[in-house]
């Protein structure tokens, strides 16, 4: 394979490079280590990116997080990141939970623990 092209390397989080919401392991940390010696690295994943950072263990990496809607770039100074683009959309949560109660109904899983919609700052 060719890779004198590549520039950059993005890489998901979760399951990827750790498990959910657990903490960067060294091995990865290392591995991270020897590919920003050689491509700009960015982290994607679905959390905020500021959760993500820290989830990294406030690794210097850019970030976009929010399934896209969030991007946040670190900032060798401060030694953080700035969110520099953070989306968010109006959602009609009363209908929502409508159509979601719809179809637990249709479906019959009526019985469930926690809230009947999880709602997040991307949508």
């Amino acid at each position: 394979m060719d890779n004198t092209n590549i520039k950059i390397v993005a890489m998901d989080l979760d399951g990827t490079l750790t498990q959910h919401k657990q903490l960067l392991e060294d091995f990865n940390r290392n591995a991270l280590d020897m590919l920003a010696k050689k491509y700009k690295l960015i982290m994607v994943g679905a959390g905020q990116a500021m959760r993500i950072f820290n989830q990294l263990d406030h690794y210097p990496i850019d970030i976009i997080g929010n399934y896209g809607l969030q991007y946040s770039v670190y900032r060798p100074d401060t030694k953080t990141v700035e969110t520099v683009r953070d989306l968010s959309f109006e959602t009609d949560r009363p209908a929502i939970e409508a159509k979601v109660s719809a179809l637990r109904e249709k479906y019959g899983f009526t019985e469930f623990v926690g809230e009947n919609v999880e709602f997040h700052p991307s949508g």
